[in-house]
């Protein structure tokens, strides 16, 4: 099972609908790799889930940019992310999920750089179900 990686960028595949990586538990640093490794999300029209249920750090920045049917973000032991959090452009998904990641995020290490956050489902409610919180919006 695949539990780390240097660094992973999904950006603008027409027929991803979800992606899912159960056993990732770490974006960092590689030996000879870049000083702060990204994740990237961008640019999916389809894209309805990210699931990454272990993950608990990123060394570098966690993008997820202009995916507008994302309404899923599996992230449920994310703790740290060494560089900018960025969720933009993502309009199917909720603001509660995004606050709830903030929480977690808030328990650990939190955002060693700039939080941007825009375009998200505001009018949702959310309600914690086990594996994380579960979005009902208008």
């Amino acid at each position: 099972a695949l539990t780390g990686i240097g660094a992973l960028n999904l950006d603008g595949n027409p027929q991803l609908v979800d992606f899912r990586l159960p056993s990732l538990t770490q974006v960092v640093t590689a030996r000879d790799g870049p000083p702060a490794p990204d994740v990237t999300v961008t640019g999916h029209q389809r894209l309805a889930e990210v699931a990454f249920p272990r993950l608990a750090a990123i060394d570098g920045a966690l993008t997820f940019d202009e995916n507008t049917a994302l309404s899923r973000l599996g992230l449920f032991d994310l703790r740290r992310v060494g560089g900018d959090l960025t969720i933009t452009g993502n309009s199917a998904l909720a603001q509660c999920i995004v606050d709830a990641l903030m929480g977690r995020l808030a328990l650990g290490d939190g955002v060693g750089g700039e939080l941007v956050v825009s375009d998200t489902a505001a009018r949702c409610e959310c309600v914690e179900r086990p594996g994380g919180p579960q979005a009902t919006c208008p």
